[in-house]
């Protein structure tokens, strides 16, 4: 009888909610009466204690998921960065090369540029954040 208690309690670490359906049987099936008093402490303790692993588990999964989301917003974010950066590096790269292209050129009649373009373009650049220069 000893070794069946043992075997349920053992089980029950295992199996959890279906031994909780088990012990008020095993209980009803034992003649003796201090091994029935045991087996129902067995069987409240794990009523007691399955809730607890439950939660714990609930709130492991919910920390988990928290970090993840976090990861996933910070990279987005990354991302985001990124490509303004980039965007603004080629910007700046642009006005430089339309800065030293004369906006008369020698060989036509029309401006290649005009300067309401010129200043749209270097706003849009100030707006963009700024690249840090790499020394």
């Amino acid at each position: 009888i000893l070794v069946i208690i043992l075997l349920v309690h053992f089980l029950s670490l295992m199996l959890g909610s279906v031994l909780v359906l088990m012990l008020p049987l095993l209980v009803w099936l034992t003649p003796d009466l201090r091994i029935k008093k045991s087996l129902l402490k067995c069987n409240w303790t794990i009523r007691k204690r399955l809730p607890r692993c439950k939660m714990r588990l609930k709130k492991r999964l919910l920390a988990f998921s928290r970090r993840l989301h976090a990861r996933i917003r910070k990279t987005r974010y990354m991302h985001k960065m990124r490509c303004l950066l980039i965007n603004r590096r080629s910007l700046l790269l642009a006005l430089r090369l339309l800065w030293k292209t004369p906006i008369f050129p020698s060989n036509s009649r029309f401006p290649r540029l005009c300067a309401k373009c010129l200043l749209k373009l270097k706003r849009l650049v100030s707006i963009l954040p700024m690249t840090k220069s790499k020394k």
